[in-house]
């Protein structure tokens, strides 16, 4: 009895710990809802980001559809006194979209807020208003005393968790919708806003309810010197060619623009190895689905050791598109975006068919000179049979070389007969004995064959023989005198 009074004691000692750290994991991921008290709180209350739109331009407008929705996960009313919504560009940059003011109140399910701007910003069509444009990469987070409470990144942001969303692109028209099972965020086309004005999900102190949009932003916290509206928005790299065979004036930069609007191209800058560098210099514009070929002013790296990143950044320090140019780029040979995985991610590949300006082709090898064919195993150009525009069939009894293209005699079928010695094969082509492979893709043996070893060892031993027979030959002829008296006083002893 004492023995299982003791091992209940054990046991129950070591689950209090591990069930107060479970639960603690399961706190960070979903917020605790055990507090709704409109009192001054001093952990996070229970809400969450339910939904993000960036904005897009659409016939209804630039910006259209941006939104941000809270969602209310404590079932109660949540004190949001203090609390802060943050965006962050890609950039680093972050900027409070919104701070809860004292004595605003969580009352139900949502609260939805809307960018000025957007065409849907009507009267009555959303709970608040917020100035600031958010971009097609960066991040969100609602923060209370400076603990986050919950986060979500997208297109390029790093500063959270990203949007778990591979086959939908991010400049497709979708909303980043939070998955309430999992809490992790998914792109959704075609989300239905359920927003209801009559019955809003948010009290708010009378001194401030009247209207959230009457005082302009400071502008001491913002840069006149930068537009808040995305130029470059559409822009994506499509290839570009830094191994060049004779003058660095070969490599190229190709840009397309994917989407739907014209895009002012000045108003771009590229960022390599550190240093920003204006994409043209006088306005220019690039209209839909139309390619842009830039002659970098500076050089690119050949083929760089580790992977060298470009940037493409709008005038208000937002990110568009990045490129990372990989270790393994070929002379001559452009690296491309040839087509799309099937989970929705680039597929690039290195071609020997550049194509500035125009839809990228795939192109293995490269193209031979007159009087040679590529050798598929090494990707190089070898000789042909002959340097003539056709090359006639091998005469009965004979077989051309794959690699070499000559034609070389067939052995006869007696052969056959006789089996090939250890590690070599019969070539059922040819009826002649080859070296047995053993790379997978190997004309020849990667590895030394069995009988080389043996034979150098036998070449090694005569040789080492020779130089001792050379040597005491020498010896014999340079003592010659005294080899000859020793041998008589040794015959003389022998008499005696």
């Amino acid at each position: 009895m004492k023995r299982l009074i003791l091992f209940i004691q054990i046991t129950i000692s070591i689950l209090i710990p591990a069930t107060a750290s479970a639960t603690s994991l399961i706190g960070d991921a979903f917020p605790d809802t055990s507090f709704a008290s409109p009192s001054t709180l001093t952990e996070p209350p229970g809400i969450a980001i339910r939904a993000i739109n960036p904005g897009y331009t659409t016939d209804a407008g630039k910006n259209s559809g941006e939104l941000i929705e809270l969602i209310n996960l404590s079932g109660a009313t949540v004190d949001l006194s203090g609390i802060e919504i943050i965006y962050s560009s890609s950039s680093g940059k972050s900027t409070t979209l919104y701070q809860f003011p004292s004595g605003s109140k969580f009352i139900g399910e949502s609260i939805l807020l809307r960018y000025k701007s957007a065409p849907e910003a009507t009267d009555g069509n959303q709970d608040l208003l917020y100035d600031t444009s958010i971009a097609m990469s960066g991040s969100l987070a609602l923060v209370f005393n400076d603990k986050t409470i919950s986060s979500v990144c997208w297109s390029g942001g790093t500063s959270c968790l990203p949007v778990f969303s591979t086959t939908v692109k991010s400049r497709s028209y979708t909303t980043i919708i939070r998955d309430p099972d999992t809490g992790k965020y998914l792109h959704v086309a075609g989300y239905t806003l359920t927003y209801n004005s009559s019955a809003s999900g948010l009290y708010l102190p009378s001194v401030i309810s009247e209207d959230q949009d009457s005082t302009p932003p400071d502008p001491d916290t913002s840069s006149p010197t930068l537009s808040l509206d995305v130029q470059c928005l559409g822009l994506t790299f499509t290839e570009i060619l830094s191994y060049y065979d004779a003058d660095a004036s070969e490599q190229f930069i190709e840009l397309y623009n994917s989407g739907d609007s014209p895009v002012e191209l000045h108003t771009c800058t590229l960022r390599y190895k550190s240093k920003t560098y204006p994409l043209v210099s006088t306005p220019t514009t690039l209209a839909p689905s139309e390619y842009f070929v830039l002659r970098p002013s500076f050089r690119l790296t050949k083929n760089p050791t580790t992977a060298n990143t470009l940037e493409l950044f709008d005038t208000n320090s937002e990110l568009i598109a990045k490129l990372i140019l990989p270790h393994g780029q070929k002379k001559s040979a452009s690296y491309a975006l040839i087509d799309y995985n099937l989970d929705g991610t680039e597929n690039w590949k290195v071609t020997y068919m550049p194509t500035p300006g125009a839809i990228n082709v795939y192109q293995e090898y490269q193209t031979c000179p007159v009087g040679k064919i590529i050798n598929t195993a090494t990707g190089n150009c070898v000789k042909a049979a002959t340097i003539s525009s056709t090359i006639k069939d091998c005469p009965a009894g004979k077989y051309r070389n794959p690699l070499t293209g000559r034609c070389k005699s067939i052995a006869s079928s007696a052969s056959e007969s006789t089996p090939c010695k250890e590690g070599y094969e019969r070539n059922h082509d040819t009826n002649r004995c080859r070296k047995i492979r053993t790379g997978l893709n190997a004309e020849y043996p990667t590895v030394p064959v069995t009988g080389v070893e043996e034979k150098s060892t036998f070449i090694a031993f005569w040789a080492i023989g020779g130089v001792i027979i050379l040597g005491g030959g020498y010896i014999i002829f340079q003592f010659r005198r005294e080899i000859r008296y020793a041998f008589r006083q040794f015959l003389t002893k022998l008499k005696h």
